[in-house]
Parts: structure tokens; C-alpha cells; sequence
């Protein structure tokens, strides 16, 4: 969910498009995928664990810019990644709409806003960046903006990790993804214990886990980091879902409790991989 580009932030437009275009490289990122992608959630993730870097590897060079721009620029930065994501979508092949379709345009079965309405939504409009960056920081705010930068239009990339059916049963405590089932981690292992998040005490969490993120990533960097564990990181990635760790539903109890869920199973997945929350 995002608020509009500001006239101080519109100078930013171009910059932001480089980044995502061209010198990141980004589109190579991933291994090759295939034309249609398939419908089980396990084939799916067995495909994000194929990807031969940590996925969302391209945030830390696009947090090395953003941090140090202006609040108003790196709202430019996200909207222009919003409006391509939502060209690149209109423009696609079927199977890549159907795909996108509740991530894009929203879902009925969980209520919130699909990604067509952040720019749109008046009260969307009004206070979501705004209560990120109140929350989080500057910093912090770019870092969010860096992890959806990461993801090209019309990538498989974004297919993978924002696409598909996903839902929490919170009876059985499972994720769903394209109906197959996985387990989630036990409720006593869940470092964010509400059971409807406020989104304030959300948004906190989400950053000391998008912490753990960038420390991996600058460990992959930094060649401290081995294939079996971004296998392992990006299985949790695709499974938890882009959208999730984007931190952006504070209207919908169904959805936001799915978030919640799944970001604490990212922090879980962290923890194990050698990169616990920071105290």
C-alpha cells in the first residue's frame, strides 16, 4: 500500500526506473522459468529453491542508494515500482494474470485492498507511508521500499514470491499455498505472539525481520554464506510471501493474521539459518 508521488519526489522518477531496469541486473537473477508456471504450491516452491542467489538479493544494492535519499524520493522510487508492476500485469499473459490476480486486484475471500488500489484508496492515500516511516524511520522505510524494488515487472521472480493463493489456517496453524499445505512453526516458537496485529506493533516486528534479511544478504555478500542455506532461505521466502514481508495490510484481520504468520516463519527461518532477531 502506498500514498502518492509528491511534486518532491517526481525528479526521482527516472532514477527509480534505473534501478529497476537496468543497472541491478535484476531480471537474471533468478534460474529460468518456464512459460506457466505450476499449479501446486510445492512444485512452486521447489522452483523459488532452484534460484541460485538468496531471493530479494537485489535489495541490499538498492538499500545502499535509497538510504541515503530523501523520505519524498523513495516514495517516488516505490510508486513507480507500483505502476510498473501494475503495467507490466495488464499487459501479460493469461496465466500470469490469473497468478497475480489476488495480489493485484485484491481478494474477497480475505478482504484488503489489492495492489491496484494503493495508489488510489484515499485512505491509503492519506497515511500509510507516512505511519511506516513514523514507525520505522527513514532508514527503515527505504529498506522496505529496497525488498519490493527487488522483484522486476513482470518477473517470474515476483510471480513466485507475490503470486499464487495464499492463506492461514490458524486452527491447524497451517499456511496454504495453491492449497497444498505446509506447517507453520509452533506457536511457541512465534516471537510476534498477537492474535490480531495491531498494525503499528506489526510494522515493528517486520523490521527487526527485515534486519535479519539484510544480514543475511550481506553475509551471501560477503561469500559467508553457503547454497544449502539459500536454498533454505528462499524456500521460506516463497513460502511466506512477498507481500507479507512488504508489511502492507492493516485493514483486513484475516490477512494481517496471515502476515503476522508468515512473518514470524520467515524470523523462525532466520534463526535457524544463523541470523536470530537482534535483541
Amino acid at each position: 500500500m502506498k500514498i502518492a508521488a509528491s511534486k518532491a519526489g517526481s525528479s526521482f522518477t527516472a532514477l527509480a526506473a534505473t534501478f529497476l531496469f537496468g543497472s541491478l541486473g535484476l531480471s537474471a537473477l533468478g534460474a529460468p522459468m518456464p512459460q506457466a508456471l505450476p499449479a501446486s504450491g510445492a512444485e512452486r516452491l521447489q522452483l523459488v529453491e532452484s534460484i541460485a542467489v538468496p531471493v530479494g538479493y537485489g535489495a541490499l544494492q538498492i538499500y545502499a542508494k535509497l538510504k541515503n535519499q530523501p523520505f519524498a524520493s523513495n516514495v517516488a522510487f516505490s510508486n513507480q515500482w507500483i505502476r510498473s508492476q501494475l503495467a507490466a500485469y495488464d499487459k501479460a499473459p493469461t496465466d500470469y494474470q490469473s497468478d497475480l490476480r489476488e495480489m493485484i486486484d485484491g481478494t474477497k475471500a480475505e478482504g484488503g485492498l489489492g495492489m491496484r488500489q494503493w495508489l488510489t484508496d484515499p485512505k491509503n492515500v492519506s497515511w500509510w507511508d507516512p505511519t511506516m516511516r513514523s514507525v520505522l524511520g527513514d532508514a527503515g522505510y527505504a529498506r522496505v521500499v529496497s525488498l519490493n524494488g527487488a522483484f522486476p515487472p513482470g518477473s517470474r521472480e515476483f510471480q513466485l514470491v507475490y503470486g499464487g493463493t495464499r492463506l492461514y489456517d490458524p486452527a491447524t496453524n497451517s499456511m496454504m499455498l495453491n492449497a497444498d499445505k505446509f506447517p507453520s512453526v509452533d506457536q511457541s516458537a512465534k516471537a510476534y505472539k498477537s492474535g490480531t496485529p495491531a498494525f503499528k506493533d506489526f510494522v515493528r516486528f517486520g523490521g527487526r525481520v527485515e534486519d535479519q534479511m539484510f544480514r543475511f544478504y550481506s553475509a551471501y555478500a560477503a561469500g559467508k554464506v553457503d547454497q544449502s542455506k539459500v536454498k533454505a532461505f528462499n524456500r521460506a521466502y516463497g513460502l511466506a510471501g512477498g507481500c507479507a514481508l512488504s508489511l502492507t495490510e492493516p485493514e483486513s484481520v484475516i490477512k494481517s493474521t496471515r502476515y503476522a504468520n508468515a512473518v514470524n516463519y520467515m524470523s523462525n527461518a532466520l534463526t535457524k539459518l544463523g541470523f536470530p532477531l537482534a535483541s
